[in-house]
């Protein structure tokens, strides 16, 4: 307790010294479960007040989504855990509300004197439909602005409706724009890029209850490419439920040395930082760029930088293994040791691969080259993915053995009508223990398409991009297409 109070004081001095700086204490975030609506969100909400006991005046303080309510939602039970939220067209909200529970989150913020961000179920109170919001309180206490999820889960669509409009706000006295996401939301062009592009937003809050599903969507390396890959801050909270590939929280910076965590037992992590403000977003790098060479020791030995809580067990955190369950969605072509240049396609998507791959000891273990579609969610990858030996429907999962092989010069790159420099795409390297792999560079350009290199990687099990095939453009030209039937009509009718 003493050094995180310590850690509090030295991130509000340095808050002090500089207003191109301002701290964030994020939460990983372990919810109460049970059956009882208000027996669970009592409990989370005296959590949320126990947890801020000793923390005063900081920036912004996040919970994750589902945090107050748990994720035992149902189509049958979602009305007992739903508040309605007051609207008003002018903002700020107010403070003194109807919910006991916004009253309490409102008194929390403004006694603590810090800018609060919550998840909640919202019923609104014209449709009755039901929304996953964020809630964002001033350090006064009162509720400045939510945001309902853009892009719901399966499993949401089943008792939930989708948001329309963006998020995207400023807190009082913090002269900083920012976007909000929910969970499923950084996947997608909108909101996640529409959000950002033209905005001149560099700073991104993001709560989240996203499963890691691998290959393609393990939590931190995702979450460290969307921040590469776009050139800003992302703050993500965390659902902790490590037995349903839930968790793994932290600051992401777009040139690495990133503050995270990932827990594989149900507990409750808080990630305190002093962030540095982007003015401007850090240039995507250009495709004939080089990559600093490194050795491989130095590569290892920066993996765990800035790493809270320590290496997570392995044994407790259970990811969705996709190949296993959808193979048909995958292309998949062995990489032999030594030299390859493999290309592999499926649909329209092709991936070219190549690398040096050196085993260092015996192993069964094998690599493959992916290509990825799936048209029920439109996303698509390429990539170079681990399998625990020829099964192939084990591929893209955790190995032990990843640490006996090493790649050289490795280069992934993909041109097609998805790859477009507006289109929406995030590089993913992930290693055996789960954590980021961030030694790489990765752009898009007209001329080459995507581009990922590393010059070295070891205990590799994934490492590619994945993206979405609805692009901003391609939005854009439907809209246009869209109004040029309406105006053409319009004319022969008048």
């Amino acid at each position: 307790m003493k050094s995180f109070l310590v850690a509090v004081l030295l991130v509000q001095i340095a808050g002090i010294l500089s207003l191109d700086y301002y701290d964030v204490l994020l939460y990983d975030y372990s919810s109460k479960s049970g059956e009882n609506a208000k027996d669970i969100m009592h409990h989370n909400l005296e959590n949320i007040h126990s947890l801020l006991e000793t923390t005063k005046k900081l920036d912004i303080v996040v919970f994750p989504e589902y945090g107050l309510t748990s994720i035992n939602i149902t189509k049958e039970n979602v009305a007992e855990f739903a508040i309605e939220v007051p609207f008003a067209e002018a903002q700020p909200y107010g403070d003194n509300f109807d919910s006991d529970y916004l009253n309490r989150l409102s008194v929390i913020a403004k006694e603590k004197i810090i800018n609060l961000v919550v998840n909640v179920l919202e019923k609104d109170t014209k449709s009755g439909k039901y929304y996953n919001t964020n809630l964002f309180f001033s350090n006064e206490g009162q509720l400045i602005y939510r945001y309902r999820k853009i892009n719901l889960s399966e499993w949401e669509k089943r008792f939930l409706t989708a948001g329309t409009e963006l998020g995207i706000f400023k807190f009082p006295k913090i002269d900083i724009k920012f976007a909000t996401l929910i969970g499923e939301d950084i996947l997608h062009y909108n909101p996640a890029i529409d959000s950002i592009a033209e905005r001149d937003v560099t700073n991104v809050i993001h709560t989240s209850a996203m499963q890691s599903v691998l290959p393609f969507m393990g939590s931190l390396p995702l979450f460290s490419g969307f921040a590469k890959k776009y050139g800003l801050n992302l703050l993500t909270s965390s659902y902790n439920n490590p037995r349903t590939g839930r968790g793994g929280s932290g600051m992401f910076y777009p040139e690495g040395n990133h503050f995270k965590h990932i827990s594989t037992g149900p507990s409750t992590t808080p990630l305190l930082r002093t962030v540095r403000n982007l003015n401007v977003k850090v240039p995507e790098k250009v495709c004939d760029s080089k990559v600093n060479p490194r050795s491989l020791e130095t590569v290892n030995g920066t993996v765990s930088r800035g790493l809270v809580g320590g290496k997570p067990s392995l044994d407790k955190y259970e990811y969705i293994a996709d190949i296993e369950k959808n193979q048909n969605l995958y292309k998949l072509t062995k990489i032999v040791e030594g030299v390859n240049n493999v290309t592999v396609c499926t649909n329209d998507i092709c991936c070219k691969i190549d690398v040096d791959l050196q085993k260092t000891s015996p192993t069964d273990a094998v690599y493959v080259a992916a290509a990825y579609y799936n048209k029920n969610t439109d996303l698509y990858g390429c990539g170079f993915l681990s399998c625990a030996d020829n099964n192939l429907s084990n591929c893209g999962q955790r190995i032990d053995d990843a640490e006996k092989l090493t790649f050289k010069d490795v280069t992934i790159s993909a041109k097609n009508k998805y790859t477009k420099i507006n289109a929406y795409n995030i590089p993913v390297a992930m290693l055996s223990n789960y954590l980021d792999f961030d030694h790489y560079t990765y752009c898009v350009d007209e001329t080459n398409g995507i581009v990922m290199k590393s010059d070295v990687a070891k205990d590799v099990i994934v490492y590619g991009f994945i993206g979405h095939i609805t692009s901003g453009a391609s939005i854009l030209t439907s809209n246009i297409f869209l109004l040029t039937l309406i105006f053409a009509y319009l004319y022969k009718l008048f």
